[in-house]
């Protein structure tokens, strides 16, 4: 298949799963409320509702999945994304200080703030730490470190939500993943940081091809290494703080879109950065459209459908990867 064809059938997958993921659900939408032809609860729950959560669904797929797909590329790693390396542990950890304290100094920016500022100190540590334990900043060091790093920021987490016993709930509830309930305020807010910052990853596409072809080559045909690699991680810890801020904890997106992406068109980014925001947007509509239909009116988390959905996904990713290179 053709890169172009590949291009179109995913783009009109996409549509028919946001499609699909807007009129579906507890209460089936008719069609013709998508054309404003009939008013009462249909068109309410429609627009108000419906349509905001799956347009948040799939800006926070994508920055997720785009997320993977850089640190990926930067760490030439096919197990790095953003849970492995710690950095949606540590905006979790920002996100549930915010909760748990109620700060609210900021508005609705307080939260995202929070997050981000933990995704970039957790990030940061990473870093530190390999460096201090391996001068020569070996990947599986590093990979090591953001595991462990993980871990331990869950477990702080675990504990703040042991000293606020009031917040419990909703921190938990949060923790687990949803974009329900957040409205069109949370879109605008999330939107313009989520665009604006896939599309400069984006426009990377070009550094991050001679990247992946070795620190060293990369520096001879004239990328700035350093500036690259700072850029682009305060880009994926920018994005991964924002998503988590609005969505909680949702895995696999980031580690299992890229290689999905490109099984499709192959490693050039100009096509793998674009398509997996595109997939890990369309991933993330159809996994909260089955978690609110399957056991509906019951509403599964996010973060569990993710992970349900994820796992037998990258067994069967990883194994035919694992023969593609066997066979080379």
């Amino acid at each position: 298949m053709t890169k172009r064809w590949s291009v179109l059938s995913l783009l009109i997958g996409s549509s028919v799963i946001f499609v699909i993921a807007t009129i579906g659900g507890a209460v089936r939408i008719p069609w013709t409320a998508f054309l404003f032809q009939e008013e009462g609860v249909y068109t309410s729950i429609l627009w108000q509702i419906r349509m905001p959560r799956v347009v948040l669904a799939a800006l926070i797929g994508g920055a997720l999945a785009i997320s993977g797909a850089v640190l990926q590329s930067l760490l030439q790693n096919p197990l790095a994304d953003p849970f492995t390396l710690g950095v949606s542990s540590g905006a979790s950890v920002g996100a549930t200080i915010a909760i748990a304290c109620s700060f609210s100094f900021l508005g609705s920016w307080t939260i995202i703030g929070f997050a981000t500022l933990g995704a970039l100190l957790a990030m940061l540590i990473v870093f530190v730490l390999t460096r201090f334990i391996d001068m020569q900043m070996r990947m599986e060091t590093l990979l090591l470190v953001g595991v462990m790093m993980g871990a331990f920021l869950s477990a702080f987490t675990s504990l703040i939500l042991l000293f606020s016993p009031d917040e419990t709930r909703p921190i938990l509830f949060w923790l687990m993943g949803s974009v329900s309930m957040k409205g069109w305020s949370a879109v605008l807010i999330i939107a313009p940081i989520i665009l604006l910052l896939s599309l400069y990853i984006w426009s990377q596409a070009r550094a991050l091809n001679a990247f992946s072809l070795g620190e060293q080559e990369a520096h001879i045909v004239g990328v700035d290494v350093k500036r690259l690699k700072r850029n682009m991680f305060i880009a994926v810890s920018l994005l991964v703080g924002s998503a988590v801020a609005f969505s909680g904890m949702i895995g696999f997106v980031g580690l299992i879109i890229p290689h999905v992406t490109r099984l499709f068109v192959g490693f050039h980014h100009k096509y793998v950065l674009p398509l997996s925001f595109l997939n890990g947007a369309s991933f993330l509509m159809l996994a909260d459209w089955i978690g609110r239909t399957v056991l509906a009116p019951t509403e599964l988390p996010l973060g569990i459908m993710t992970s349900f959905i994820g796992v037998p996904v990258f067994l069967i990713v990883y194994i035919r990867l694992r023969k593609e290179a066997h066979h080379a």
